[in-house]
């Protein structure tokens, strides 16, 4: 009888954590400007598209998904790898990607 509860309260804890998993994988953090996903707001800081020294290939861990205002399609976000501040972000729609860097760091170089 005992193993019975250890095996339904074992299953339970992974849906539980499954579940919450699934929550955030698909939270829209974010919202995308323009036809071409020139620009990305989250938390009220711009993301611009544009060349940065970082690739795809630098992509951290999943932060959320980006929308487009209307909410038509949406986009997966992802840090990146050694940038601590947080200047940098990598969009991907379907299986293109995109580098985007912070507008003022963008602005500071022209």
């Amino acid at each position: 009888m005992k193993k019975k509860y250890k095996f339904l309260i074992a299953i339970i804890c992974v849906v539980m954590c499954l579940l919450f998993w699934f929550i955030q994988w698909n939270k829209i953090v974010g919202t995308v400007y323009g036809p071409e996903m020139e620009k990305i707001i989250i938390d009220n800081v711009s993301y611009v598209w544009g060349d940065t020294p970082y690739h795809g290939t630098d992509k951290s861990f999943h932060i959320g998904k980006g929308a487009w205002q209307d909410g038509t399609r949406v986009l997966d976000l992802y840090r990146i790898k050694g940038d601590k501040e947080f200047n940098y972000l990598y969009a991907r729609h379907g299986w293109e990607g995109k580098m985007y860097m912070r507008e003022n760091l963008k602005n500071r170089e022209q």
